[in-house]
């Protein structure tokens, strides 16, 4: 078990890490008062998760936190928290200044992304990493994401189109609704295959520990990237071809 604290103002967010971590202790500061109360106490925590904005958006009074944790307490691993991804310099300036083991984006972790980034940044083995590739590292991760949210909500489309045509012809028999039955299975098949390779480059990103393995995910997401791009019709485009036949 693990002393973490959490310095959130949203309740529901506060709530949200309670139960992802609850097996570790968790002190949560609603305000940044609060937060140094915590503080003063005797042993220093493990990890801090620290939103930036704790009163209205853009007032970095999470930061003087951080400050504070990176001068007085540099033993506890930082994680800054944020409403929205930062972009370009913006998120290696937070990576610079603050010395942080990473970025979470509210509303785009599940409770088990949660968790395999806390205990990434608690796993000694991981804090030798340089700030650099910790940044690459970063930025990577937010494009795997954002490609994973992309095409995930392609594949449930596609699952939805698929299953829709099926229901339309169910009481066919003979080719057309074979054929449809068809278009389904290989819906489902995409599906399974990419959360396969969904797992494989998050394995691959929770493994990074120098520019190599950077490189390494980065390639193996580019190569996904393509075959998807190129290999995924549209649920009209699978209908022609099966009209064709």
């Amino acid at each position: 078990m693990s002393k973490i604290l959490h310095v959130e103002d949203e309740g529901s967010w506060r709530d949200f890490v309670r139960r992802a971590l609850a097996d570790h202790q968790i002190d949560s500061a609603a305000s940044p008062d609060e937060a140094l109360h915590y503080l003063q106490g005797e042993a220093p925590y493990d990890l801090a998760l620290v939103d930036l904005n704790l009163v209205q958006p853009g007032d970095l009074l999470g930061g003087e936190i951080l400050d504070l944790l990176r001068s007085r307490y540099p033993s506890t691993r930082r994680i800054v928290v944020t409403g929205s991804p930062p972009g370009g310099s913006l998120r290696a300036n937070i990576f610079e200044r603050y010395e942080v083991e990473e970025i979470i984006i509210k509303g785009q972790l599940t409770l088990p992304d949660l968790r395999r980034v806390v205990e990434g940044a608690l796993d000694q083995k991981m804090w030798g990493v340089p700030q650099d590739v910790k940044l690459r590292k970063s930025e990577l991760k937010q494009r795997f994401r954002d490609w994973q949210r992309s095409q995930a909500r392609l594949m449930n489309d596609k699952m939805r189109e698929a299953e829709g045509h099926l229901r339309d012809i169910e009481k066919q028999h003979g080719q057309s609704r074979r054929r449809a039955q068809e278009a389904l299975s290989a819906v489902q098949a995409q599906r399974d295959l990419f959360e396969s390779d969904c797992s494989t480059i998050a394995e691959l990103l929770d493994g990074v520990v120098v520019m190599k393995d950077v490189v390494k995910a980065l390639e193996e997401l580019e190569r996904v990237e393509e075959r998807y791009t190129e290999r995924v019709p549209s649920q009209q485009a699978v209908q022609r071809d099966f009209r064709a036949r």
